[in-house]
């Protein structure tokens, strides 16, 4: 019916009401209003906010494990302090044997290096998705991951 008044020129091309039927459960007949858009072009040229969210929430994400990097580097310093302890030597006296420095640098390590390595994989993530700024992200949170395992090497 509608293409029959666009038709004749009675109905004007662009947004138009449509009557649609709602039953209700009772049995009455409720009128239900709907705006169509009759040109065929799209409302907008932007992706739908949906998909949009979806393909920025890894680089929000890996920016956050950016931001938490200080947070676990001190966290990482506490606990490899704190093994220190346990294993009873003072690294600030002088040497530590070999196996004591491991067993507390390889935990710190790991601890410093879980955001920077959630960083590189969402912003990796991100890129997939369709977002090119995800690439940045990752080259910080590499450069910073570089930094924490040559810090552990030269305290030695």
């Amino acid at each position: 019916m509608l293409d029959r008044l666009q038709a004749r020129g009675t109905l004007d091309a662009g947004p138009s009401p449509l009557v649609a039927p709602d039953h209700r459960e009772d049995g009455a007949v409720q009128e239900a209003f709907a705006m169509t858009d009759t040109t065929g072009r799209a409302s907008s040229n932007h992706p739908p906010v949906g998909r949009r969210s979806q393909a920025h929430t890894p680089l929000v994400r890996a920016w956050i494990g950016v931001a938490l990097v200080p947070v676990f580097f001190f966290l990482s310093f506490a606990v490899q302090t704190g093994i220190y302890a346990l294993t009873g030597h003072d690294p600030s006296a002088g040497s530590v044997p070999l196996a004591a420095y491991l067993t507390a640098a390889l935990p710190g390590l790991a601890i410093v290096l879980a955001p920077c390595v959630a960083a590189v994989v969402l912003g990796r993530r991100a890129v997939r998705s369709g977002v090119p700024a995800g690439l940045l992200p990752q080259v910080v949170a590499a450069l910073l991951a570089v930094g924490a395992v040559v810090l552990t090497v030269v305290n030695r």
